[in-house]
């Protein structure tokens, strides 16, 4: 069943994206019929029959959030006359509501009341699309009384998030009626939506509640999703909505969702505006709600189809991540990044560089401040956002205490700007991707640092509170930790292989691949890339270890160059590989692999030339053997048994130990043990956990073991001890 619903989204992804939807003129297609009503939050209301007269007519007050009925009557009890009245509040937001009633200046009231009271006040706590009955007051008119009030109310995130089950339903009628239509089919989705009269709705990923949270984190999802509810574009969009009108980095506005790894890397991109209409597959509003973007999943880019439907507050506009003046474009990019992952709560933290290659397709380097000296760091800083196109983040890590009087925020990315040294200091133009909230300390907004000669040279902004703020370099390390730059240079393409690699499911060998490349005079590679699936990806298998070994052709032999291994998602490697044979290598350990056997990787090489590129799956183990080995000699040796033996290590990147047998009258016998710590070998090798036995023949070598880490968050080594024996041969 998975087989088939995977073959059929497949399908319709195909359909989707076989033509350019803006080139569609769809006023020489049949007219859509008008779009269904909005269907409305289902607000609960209390039965008051019995409570008020059913003559009264109560007094309305009415806002976005709240509506409140006052009713008073007269009447008669057990000989008394009396006033009475009654204050009903209805929430109609998704924040929890309290209402606070203050009488003290009133005289001679009986107060009724289910919520707490204390003296002449009252405080109602209404959740989320509820009603209640704040209080209920008797006044004797024979006695005489009086009567002045206040009202005052505060909305704070719900506790329990909002119940919108009914209009949870009222869309998922609307999505079962669209699965009905069949598959589509005709000239594009626009013409055959213009056809049977519907508007879009993505069955992909459907504006529904699991699309939303999906219970993926390890705490429940926060009330700032469950209290979210679907809105088309057409609905919460006055005037005609545009996707993109003028791209700048202050268009940027992040919502309650807390995915800032998304919205830094969109800021830093935002900085040039040419790359991010290159991910707006649709410049313009259609007719039937649908819209594209293009992100690069898995190294790999990828046109994703969404329709028009965004988790706004109810009767408001979009709760997530806006742009100013009712642009779609952050909006679209963000659910790109949702419906890539599965749901919005997957996309809630994450690495800033994680943000940066899905926006660009390009490498991304990370780099810890404590690592490296200030001046490689201000060197860096300078080149990548003051004069080259790179994109760059810096991100906080320090505890909320120590953050609580700078205006930062812990455990948040922020977008550089620019860099600029000048007036005998060194400051970083920053900006918070919420758009608010800026740093209180030297060279700030306000700072009395700014003397018309510094505002010449770094050119301030004098609004308040933007979010764009400068900081003094010494400042930037002291409160942030790393900075993470996306590499953008002009001139670079990329090459993208997608492979397998892994345990075949039909014949079950062992596949690795290898790649040829001729790499022309004047050209290089500069980087190379290995991709998996993200493991936050819904569905996706856990990480596999992926190495690739690079050999350099020298006469007629292949020579190791160097060697890599990527543990998550995707890593990229600079190997600044110049005119020349290479081959790289690919492959997985083989370990661990689970029900998923068999990984989709995409190797990628970024270079400033065409290169002649071939690729090859392989099967023949004593290819890799044979690389190992070799790779192995580019480490550490030593000799046994009067030089008769010996022995290669390295433990960069992958851990390989080999041995030789140079002599030509002695066979030889060893048994190597193996500590392992937080380490595994390769499948087609001996686990490691018993001594290996191996028989090394006359003037022969064999691959003792290959073993990667097995969590790379986690310390890890190997030892290793060898004994030997040798035997003349006859």
């Amino acid at each position: 069943m998975a087989d088939v619903e995977e073959d059929s989204r497949a399908t319709r992804e195909r359909f989707f994206t076989k033509n350019s939807l803006d080139k569609i003129d769809e006023t020489r297609l049949a007219s859509l019929p008008p779009p269904a009503d909005e269907p409305q939050m289902e607000l609960n209301s209390i039965d008051l029959t019995g409570i008020i007269p059913a003559d009264i007519t109560p007094k309305l007050q009415e806002t976005q959030k709240c509506l409140s009925s006052t009713y008073s009557w007269e009447t008669t009890e057990e000989d008394r006359d009396l006033k009475k009245w009654c204050f009903v509040y209805k929430n109609k937001s998704s924040f929890d509501m309290t209402v606070k009633m203050d009488f003290t200046d009133s005289s001679h009231l009986e107060y009724n009341t289910d919520h707490r009271q204390e003296g002449d006040q009252v405080w109602a706590e209404v959740p989320p699309f509820q009603e209640t009955i704040v209080l209920i007051i008797t006044a004797d008119n024979r006695q005489g009384w009086s009567l002045t009030s206040s009202v005052n109310m505060k909305f704070s995130t719900a506790k329990n998030g909002a119940s919108n089950d009914y209009l949870e339903q009222e869309i998922l009628e609307r999505c079962n009626q669209f699965k009905d239509l069949g598959m589509p089919r005709g000239s594009s989705i626009v013409h055959w939506l213009h056809e049977v009269g519907s508007y879009f709705i993505d069955l992909d990923f459907s504006p529904l509640n699991n699309s939303i949270y999906d219970h993926s984190g390890k705490n429940p999802p926060p009330s700032s999703l469950t209290s979210a509810v679907w809105r088309r574009v057409r609905d919460f969009v006055e005037k005609e909505p545009i996707i993109v009108n003028t791209i700048h980095p202050n268009d940027v506005q992040q919502g309650q969702l807390g995915d800032c790894w998304i919205l830094s890397s969109i800021t830093a991109l935002a900085e040039h505006p040419e790359l991010v209409e290159k991910l707006l597959v649709t410049q313009r509003v259609n007719q039937v709600g649908l819209f594209q973007v293009q992100l690069c999943v898995r190294g790999l880019w990828q046109t994703i189809t969404l329709d028009e439907y965004l988790p706004c507050t109810p009767q408001g506009s979009p709760k997530f991540t806006k742009a100013q003046q009712n642009e779609l474009w952050v909006s679209l990019l963000e659910k790109g990044f949702a419906k890539t992952y599965g749901s919005y709560q997957r996309i809630i933290e994450g690495d800033a560089s994680h943000g940066m290659t899905m926006l660009t397709g390009n490498p991304v380097r990370t780099m810890r401040f404590k690592d490296q000296t200030e001046e490689i760091l201000w060197t860096q800083m300078l080149n990548s956002a003051g004069a080259e196109e790179d994109l760059l983040t810096v991100s906080t890590s320090l505890g909320k205490s120590k953050l609580v009087e700078t205006g930062l925020q812990t455990k948040h990315s922020y977008t550089v700007l620019d860099a600029k040294e000048g007036g005998g200091v060194r400051l970083l133009q920053i900006r918070n991707p919420w758009g608010h909230g800026e740093w209180r300390g030297a060279w700030s907004d306000t700072s009395e640092l700014w003397t018309d000669e510094m505002r010449q040279i770094f050119n301030p902004t004098s609004d308040s509170d933007d979010g764009t703020f400068w900081m003094a370099f010494e400042d930037v390390l002291k409160y942030f930790s790393r900075m993470t730059i996306c590499y953008c240079n002009l001139g670079v393409s990329a090459t993208r292989l997608p492979v397998s690699i892994g345990i075949s499911e039909s014949d079950n060998m062992f596949k690795f691949v290898q790649v040829k490349v001729q790499v022309p005079s004047s050209g290089k590679i500069s980087w190379i890339g290995l991709h998996q699936w993200d493991a936050r990806i819904r569905d996706a298998p856990s990480y596999a270890d992926i190495t690739c070994l690079i050999f350099k052709k020298e006469g007629d032999a292949y020579i190791p160059h160097s060697a890599f291994i990527n543990y998550k998602n995707f890593s990229f490697e600079e190997v600044n590989l110049t005119a020349g044979s290479y081959e790289f290598t690919v492959f997985t350990s083989g370990r661990d692999l689970g029900m998923e056997i068999m990984r989709d990787v995409t190797i990628t090489l970024h270079k400033d030339c065409e290169c002649m590129v071939e690729c090859f799956s392989v099967d023949n183990m004593e290819v890799l053997r044979h690389r190992l080995i070799d790779y192995s000699k580019t480490g550490d040796s030593m000799e046994y048994l009067e030089g008769r033996l010996k022995m290669f290590y390295i433990h960069k990147s992958i851990h390989v130990w080999s041995v030789q047998n140079v002599c030509e009258d002695y066979e030889i016998e060893i048994t190597a043990k193996l500590g392992l710590n937080n380490m595994h070998t390769c499948v087609f090798l001996d686990e490691g956990v018993e001594p290996i036995s191996i028989s090394v023949g006359i003037q022969s070598e064999k691959l003792v073991t290959a073993a990667v880490i097995k969590d790379y968050k986690k310390n890890s080594g190997l030892t290793r001890n060898m004994d030997m024996t040798g035997r003349p041969v006859s």
